[in-house]
């Protein structure tokens, strides 16, 4: 009996034994889990981080290969290789993505659909069909920023009110600038400004108007009104760089886009954002001076002696150099100084200046500069830059002008037109047909549907003559005493400098 019962006990199972065992089990199964999670994680992080690593390197191989494609393709508008150096065409600058999908991971037309591997494309962007903001002058950035208009009757000095032609484009409290006075408004209306404060910045002692802005003056109907901002940047411009040289004074410059901001510290009054850089941005560029001649161009001699903080203007042996907006350099007496041009006078050789001059110099000894203002390849450009090229364009002591109606329709005449080979094409085709001095020469490679009349024959009276020399003195040289509204002058070829839009 007690055998039986021992082997009785040794085989009968403990009550929750089982329970016991499967509680070890599923914490034994848990903390494998939780040692498994981290690691399990780890991997999964580590797996996504090298395939994106692999990404960015396939998309950085793919822009580089992009890019060497661009430059290459490029390479045949160079000088040494183009067998049209004088004037570069758009499709000779524009790089066609048409390569097979295999080959350099391209995006061409004829790649596979079952193609793996990053694809690229690229646009390319001609940057001498841009306007260099480090030359340009004022008249050229109010039609960038849209900011120019005219009087529509005379300013007196006694007018409370400016009347105008529009005031689109300005804001409701601001500077404009006359002439070389500036005025203070308070109310835009449709028709033009109000609530005056007129002769900023003017200093009368003992009835004798100092050097410097002009007090309230008479204007003429036809007057340029400008926004003060326009003037902002060539007068940021003037706070010059000495390079440990004070003989040759330069003009700062705008090393990125983004100095743009520092301009605002200039504006006398008026919001410097993005809506009234937009123009500037989008259409001028900080490139100008690669592939271009010297900075500064047709020097001239003084002569009459400058007292320091007494004048504002300077003779010289030869003004026809210098028009309103200009920025010029005197140089001499071991020292030289920057200003901008108001009024210049042709017959005798006096060139007005918007400030004082701060140092003497004496005549015969002193030299007068004016900075080159780079050219625009006008078989690039875009139809804003164009437009701003050509609006406004008129000739001192001269009624007539390129209205913003002119201008909009010889922009889409050149776009049908271009390339141009030079300035003799662009005078035959261009400026005599528009004035209707000329029909086109025989041959033209395109007849615009403008200079077509009814009955078939060569149709012009687009622009007048003064319009018409006005244009043609401004693409030879924007710096033209001639000429009263300047812009800048025309090219017909890249300087080789070139923005790629790259993309994966």
């Amino acid at each position: 009996m007690i055998s039986r019962a021992n082997h009785m006990t040794r085989n009968q199972a403990v009550p929750g034994r089982d329970g016991y065992a499967m509680l070890a089990v599923l914490l034994v199964l848990m903390a494998l889990l939780f040692l498994a999670a981290p690691f399990l994680a780890t991997v999964r992080n580590s797996d996504q981080g090298s395939r994106r690593a692999g990404d960015r390197v396939e998309a950085s191989l793919a822009l580089d290969n992009a890019a060497r494609y661009g430059r290459s393709r490029l390479g045949g508008s160079h000088s040494a290789a183009d067998e049209t150096p004088g004037y570069d065409s758009e499709d000779e600058l524009y790089v066609r993505n048409t390569l097979p999908g295999e080959f350099l991971g391209a995006s061409g037309e004829g790649r596979a659909a079952s193609s793996t591997g990053a694809r690229w494309d690229l646009e390319v962007e001609d940057l001498a069909g841009r306007i260099d903001l480090d030359s340009a002058s004022p008249h050229v950035l109010a039609n960038l920023m849209d900011i120019s208009t005219r009087l529509i009757e005379p300013l007196t000095v006694e007018a409370t009110k400016i009347k105008t032609a529009s005031t689109e484009g300005f804001p409701d409290q601001g500077v404009i600038w006359i002439g070389g006075e500036m005025i203070q408004y308070g109310e835009r209306t449709d028709d033009g400004f109000a609530k005056l404060v007129r002769g900023l910045g003017s200093v009368i002692v003992d009835d004798v108007v100092q050097p410097g802005p002009l007090p309230p003056r008479n204007s003429v109907a036809g007057a340029v009104v400008h926004d003060q901002r326009a003037w902002a940047l060539p007068t940021w411009r003037l706070v010059g760089i000495n390079d440990a040289d004070p003989m040759h004074m330069e003009p700062r410059v705008l090393d990125a886009m983004d100095r743009l901001a520092d301009v605002g510290d200039f504006v006398l009054d008026g919001d410097w954002d993005q809506s009234a850089l937009q123009g500037l941005v989008t259409q001028g560029g900080v490139w100008g001076g690669y592939g271009t001649g010297p900075r500064w161009q047709h020097p001239v001699r003084l002569t009459r002696d400058i007292i320091p903080l007494e004048q504002d203007s300077i003779q010289v042996d030869n003004a026809r150099w210098f028009n309103a907006g200009s920025t010029i350099r005197i140089s001499g007496d071991g020292i030289s100084e920057l200003a901008l041009v108001r009024t210049v006078s042709v017959r005798n050789g006096r060139v007005m200046l918007d400030r004082p001059l701060v140092h003497e110099q004496s005549a015969n000894g002193a030299v007068v500069e004016v900075l080159a203002r780079r050219p625009v390849n006008i078989n690039t450009a875009s139809p804003a830059v164009l437009n701003a090229l050509m609006v406004n364009l008129q000739l001192a002591g001269r009624n007539s002008r390129i209205t913003k109606a002119e201008a909009t329709e010889l922009t889409g005449i050149l776009l049908e037109s271009r390339p141009f080979t030079g300035f003799e094409d662009f005078l035959q085709r261009i400026v005599l047909p528009a004035a209707g001095f000329a029909p086109l020469p025989p041959g033209a490679p395109v007849i615009p549907d403008a200079f077509v009349g009814v009955d078939g024959a060569s149709a012009g009276g687009i622009i007048d003559e003064d319009d018409a020399v006005a244009l043609y003195r401004n693409a030879l040289n924007a710096n033209d005493a001639e000429l009263g509204y300047a812009t800048m002058p025309f090219c017909f070829s890249s300087r080789d400098v070139y923005l790629f839009d790259l993309r994966t």
